[in-house]
């Protein structure tokens, strides 16, 4: 039925990747140079990225890192020595394809076999998804050290990294689903000992 506890537990995952889909930051990234004259400040959303730069650089050398950003499919602009760039990255799309699986697995109550693989698609798709965030955490600041120490004028690059509220909730609708379908496999138990009964 749809007044079960699995409904209430995929409808907070639910709630949490809508959050999250909506543009919530994932994992913002922050370096600076030893002497903080010039920094790169990038954001990971689940809309893209978002980056900004203040570099001192000759009109040559931002004309080559324009060309650089935009071969990549990235928007740019220059305003007042900060350079600005933003890629979609269609993240939310994966988010988006979670939250069906998971709305589909909720008015999938009279068939639970089916209610239960699709709970469990939407499980690993999050996880998934989640793994691979977790791995670009821990990837992108020795790449983002090594490029920006070749664009500022110093060598001494100090790099830092913040994880936004968009990944810990991410990171939450995991149990909730899990939980979901924990419910849906009793409620098949439950089914299979009644019938053995009759």
């Amino acid at each position: 039925m749809i007044q079960r506890i699995q409904t209430v537990y995929y409808l907070i995952a639910v709630a949490l990747l809508t959050w999250v889909s909506l543009g919530q930051q994932i994992v913002s990234f922050h370096i600076e140079s030893s002497s903080h004259v010039e920094t790169v400040e990038l954001a990971l959303n689940s809309l893209g990225v978002n980056a900004e730069a203040k570099l001192i650089l000759t009109e040559e050398e931002i004309h080559e890192f324009e060309q650089h950003i935009t071969s990549t499919g990235a928007q740019f602009s220059v305003e007042d020595s900060m350079l600005k760039w933003k890629n979609s990255i269609p993240v939310f799309i994966l988010f988006a394809v979670i939250i069906l699986l998971t709305l589909i697995a909720i008015f999938s109550f009279k068939n639970q076999k089916r209610q239960l693989r699709l709970g469990r698609i939407a499980f690993l798709l999050n996880l998934l998804v989640t793994a691979g965030i977790f791995i670009l955490i821990l990837i992108i600041p020795s790449q983002l050290s090594e490029t920006a120490s070749q664009f500022m004028m110093d060598d001494d690059v100090i790099s830092s990294r913040y994880l936004g509220l968009g990944f810990y909730l991410l990171c939450a609708s995991i149990p909730f689903i899990f939980l979901g379908n924990i419910g849906v496999k009793r409620d098949l138990d439950l089914l299979k000992s009644l019938d053995r009964l009759r």
